[in-house]
């Protein structure tokens, strides 16, 4: 690739349990494969209905940019407030136009609040899941469905 590009990828491993390719493999696969520096090869969450997207830190962290206000909810769907905490992930997205901007998603996450290594600081997503007996949609259960 042209000097100065980068690879951005994310998401669509949670419906292929046991197949999943690990961070650092694919990482250094396109690295390798499109000749870039490891460092230009990024790691995104996200999906349709955010408008925002959020990077992965080189110390493991999703930061979620400042347009996104994030909420977990316990089993109840009753918000969880504290400094290190997991549940269902939801949020509200402040750029959301067409839709009142607020949803709550099958993912189960970790959400962590301070500052990190990196020197960014806020809400923080460390650790990705779904939601037991959630229906798996997205990318991951469209690709899921079209393998033979």
């Amino acid at each position: 690739m042209k000097k100065g590009s980068l690879v951005l990828f994310g998401g669509g491993w949670k419906s292929f349990t046991g197949e999943a390719v690990d961070r650092e493999s694919l990482a250094n696969l396109l690295s390798d494969s499109l000749n870039i520096p490891s460092q230009m090869v990024l790691e995104g969450y996200s999906m349709t209905e955010i408008n925002a997207l959020t990077l992965r830190c080189e110390h493991g962290r999703f930061h979620i940019p400042p347009v996104i206000e994030p909420v977990i909810f316990d089993e109840e769907l009753n918000p969880i407030k504290g400094n290190d905490i997991r549940g269902m992930y939801g949020f509200l997205d402040l750029m959301a136009v067409s839709y009142p901007g607020f949803l709550i998603t099958g993912d189960y996450v970790r959400m962590v609040q301070g500052t990190c290594e990196c020197g960014l600081s806020g809400p923080a997503v460390t650790e990705i899941g779904r939601v037991a007996g959630s229906e798996i949609k997205g990318c991951g259960g469209i690709m899921s469905s079209m393998q033979a």
